[in-house]
């Protein structure tokens, strides 16, 4: 896990703690592949709902 973990970081993808925690769950087989799949998912839509319709400054400008 380590490696593929150190992979993705050389191709530029920051892991958050959550991330890291959920994978350290699946390898010690306190949770699935698949609940993590869902637990990164269920982040990233949580996150993109904070974001949508707060437009930023740039957006702002383009739209004038």
């Amino acid at each position: 896990m380590r490696q593929a973990i150190a992979n993705t970081v050389i191709e530029g993808h920051k892991p958050s703690q959550e991330f890291l925690a959920d994978c350290e769950k699946v390898v010690t087989g306190k949770m699935t592949t698949q609940e993590a799949i869902e637990a990164s998912a269920a982040r990233l839509s949580s996150s993109k709902s904070l974001t949508n319709g707060h437009r930023n400054s740039k957006d702002d400008a383009d739209n004038t």
